[in-house]
């Protein structure tokens, strides 16, 4: 969800104040009941749009706070026209006060990374090793690109991985742009770090290993749940926090109706008729467990299927190129299931653009990290196109 300001009618002397609410592909305008002359409006090359009369913006930075407090990603159409519907112009107060003091940079991450949300862990993480290496006294105009520098050397000091420095810078410049855009800081510096995420050599399992999962024999229970649940995975090619969830109910005329949690929008799913007698075998939904234990306990599933072929992989860490050896099966974790049906169905000569409909990626880049071809299987895809015969 984003909030943004504009004028209704830019090119008159004056004009009414316009918040614009972008949620799920949707758009929400609102007129806040403040008509301003258009010259105390400023629209800067970068950041938000602003108001130069302080009232009016204190007004709208009011709103902001209140807005920020009532809705978010997972809010509904209905909360957010209650909550447009209750921004009236008279009122002299927002439910929510605008603090007296300015808000610090680290009062305000401490905040945001503690919100209730599918990642919370993650941010909360990245929270506590930002401020590990680089100490908890700096503030909004601190952060130069003097700053990011010293902090990638910290990471690189504990021999993180390219991905997961660039993940964590990722997640601090999602904070650093909603402060911008509430007016708490006018920084921009952080706009110009870059991402540095590097190619993943990470695993898929063949259909041949797919097949040797679901004829397994397991000695328990257990084991049993986490081989359904991977499987219920591979066959919706979601992600684990909308597989994991996933109920007979959501299954309509044979088709699978699942609402990821990260994007908000739906995908339609045949479903595999394997999936309806996992779902079954287990009280009729996915079985229950964390990725943390879904991981651990994969790993232990496929070592017993024979998956133990060596797979050598590259990896940057610390800025040093490290590579190893180990069994495939040590490779395999939750998000594996996913890659494995995308990189199947390519094999299988499916359109590219079938397989991201399935998935739900909206660019061709985003999907190409999880289809992973070897030069043979690619070359063999390409034998059966009519320039090579």
């Amino acid at each position: 969800m984003k909030f943004n300001w504009n004028l209704s009618t830019p090119k008159k002397e004056s004009s009414p104040i316009r918040l614009v609410v972008h949620h799920r592909n949707k758009i929400y305008n609102k007129n806040i009941g403040i008509t301003i002359p258009t010259k105390q409006w400023k629209v800067p090359k970068r950041g938000p749009q602003y108001c130069t009369d302080t009232k009016v913006a204190e007004r709208m930075r009011k709103i902001d706070l209140y807005l920020h407090t009532h809705l978010d990603d997972h809010s509904t159409e209905e909360d957010i026209r209650k909550v447009l519907s209750g921004i009236v112009a008279g009122r002299a107060e927002m439910p929510v006060e605008a603090p007296e003091a300015p808000v610090p940079f680290w009062g305000f991450y401490d905040e945001y990374a503690a919100r209730e949300r599918p990642a919370k862990r993650q941010h909360v993480s990245t929270n506590k090793i930002i401020g590990e290496i680089m100490g908890r006294r700096d503030n909004w105009d601190d952060l130069t690109a003097d700053w990011f520098g010293r902090l990638v050397e910290g990471f690189n000091s504990r021999d993180y991985s390219e991905n997961y420095k660039s993940s964590m810078i990722t997640k601090l410049k999602s904070c650093l742009q909603e402060a911008l855009d509430k007016g708490l800081h006018h920084n921009t510096a952080f706009l110009a770090i870059k991402k540095t995420f590097m190619p993943s050599d990470s695993v898929y399992l063949t259909e041949e290993e797919i097949e040797r999962l679901w004829a397994l024999k397991l000695p328990n229970k257990h084991d049993g749940e986490v081989r359904d649940l991977f499987l219920i995975g591979y066959y919706c090619a979601a992600r684990f926090g909308d597989y994991s969830r996933l109920e007979q109910s959501m299954i309509r005329d044979g088709i699978i109706h699942l609402t990821s949690r990260k994007t908000g929008m739906e995908s339609l799913i045949p479903c595999s008729p394997r999936v309806e007698k996992m779902l079954k075998r287990n009280g009729g939904r996915s079985p229950q467990m964390s990725q943390v234990e879904l991981n651990r306990g994969i790993k232990r599933v496929c070592m017993f299927a024979g998956i133990n072929q060596p797979v050598t992989t590259v990896i940057v860490k610390g800025g040093k190129q490290v590579r190893t050896t180990q069994p495939k099966w040590k490779l395999i974790s939750s998000h594996c299931a996913r890659r494995s049906l995308a990189t199947n169905l390519v094999l299988q000569g499916l359109p590219e653009r079938s397989v991201m409909l399935l998935t739900g990626h909206k660019h061709e880049s985003s999907f190409a990290t999880y289809v992973r071809l070897t030069k043979e299987e690619n070359a063999n895809i390409l034998k059966g196109n009519p320039l090579f015969k």
